[in-house]
């Protein structure tokens, strides 16, 4: 059991560390490009053609996988007025039914967000030497990371009952 639970810690700093390294080089990526961009555009007067696309995608991406994150670390809007009302027990049983809906909603955003990305794959992307369905592949694979991110929240919950940590 001890070797399963190092393997699964192993794995979410792995997760933890591929989300956050994925976020950061498309947020800065996002920057330098647009950057690039307005240099280019208004000192050198010559525009980078593919520049507006690629800022566009790497926004998506960005927000997409800082979803991910915000999952993961509570962090994402909610309506609290329920939770305020409830007992501690009652606030993790409700966290427990979030979740696992925003899971379920990952697993189907999973499916048909691949299922675009594939169908996707012939058209190509004007200004890049991509595929539109390259760059649709961000939704299931920040997808997946929301659905895991849910579930480990759910896990912590449920881990929480069993300690008796809301009595």
């Amino acid at each position: 059991m001890k070797g399963l639970k190092k393997a699964v810690a192993v794995f979410l700093r792995v997760l933890d560390a591929a989300q956050l390294t994925a976020l950061f080089v498309s947020a800065v990526g996002f920057s330098l490009i647009c950057f690039a961009q307005v240099i280019a555009r208004y000192v050198v007067n010559n525009s980078i053609i593919w520049a507006d696309q690629a800022c566009r995608y790497l926004f998506c991406v960005s927000t997409f996988l800082g979803a991910a994150i915000c999952v993961k670390e509570r962090k994402h809007t909610s309506i609290d007025f329920l939770a305020e009302v409830l007992p501690p027990r009652g606030k993790k049983v409700q966290t427990i039914v979030i979740y696992a809906i925003i899971a379920v909603f990952g697993i189907i955003l999973v499916r048909s967000g691949y299922a675009l990305a594939i169908k996707a794959m012939r058209q190509k992307v004007s200004t890049m030497p991509l595929k539109m369905g390259q760059i649709y592949m961000m939704v299931p694979i920040s997808a997946a990371f929301i659905t895991l991110n849910a579930i480990r929240v759910v896990a912590a919950e449920i881990a929480g009952f069993r300690k008796g940590d809301a009595q």
